[in-house]
């Protein structure tokens, strides 16, 4: 009986470890990634071979693209197929630079589209933000400038 209690006990130390590791940061969200670029990667295969490769074997004048091969002596080279596979390829890894490429552009437009607080400025010393009206930096406790209003055709400081 005890062997069995502790038996279930590790079993449920276990289960709640690997709750917690598929819970954990990434793994849990690479899962669900992995499954949508296999089901992607199935949709791609299939436009590829039922849909596109008959459009270039129509253009081609060939029956079906996927049967083109080569006779080689007693057998054949068929690279018909392997076409479909790579243009299968050159798909997948174009939508894949799609989604990276939109996905860095999005990136970049959230960090460098800070709205600018007008209350603020930069320390010329630390370059860390200090309020407009400063007369020292709270960080390096240099002495900057005071700010001025701008004068009309001044720049300010």
């Amino acid at each position: 009986m005890r062997v069995m209690g502790v038996m279930r006990g590790a079993m449920g130390r276990s289960a709640l470890q690997f709750q917690q590791f598929l819970l954990r940061g990434g793994v849990f969200e690479f899962m669900v990634a992995f499954a949508i670029a296999g089901a992607f990667a199935t949709l791609v295969r299939d436009f590829v071979a039922l849909i596109l490769t008959p459009l270039l074997a129509a253009a081609l004048r060939e029956p079906d693209f996927a049967d083109l091969s080569i006779s080689v002596g007693q057998g054949a080279l068929r690279y018909g197929q392997w076409l479909n596979s790579l243009i299968t390829f050159v798909l997948i890894v174009a939508a894949v630079y799609a989604v990276v490429v939109g996905a860095n552009a999005l990136t970049s437009r959230a960090t460098h589209a800070r709205p600018v607080d007008p209350s603020l400025r930069n320390c010329p010393e630390c370059l860390t933000e200090i309020p407009r009206k400063a007369r020292r930096c709270r960080y390096c406790t240099s002495e900057v400038t005071p700010y001025r209003t701008p004068e009309r055709g001044v720049p300010a400081h």
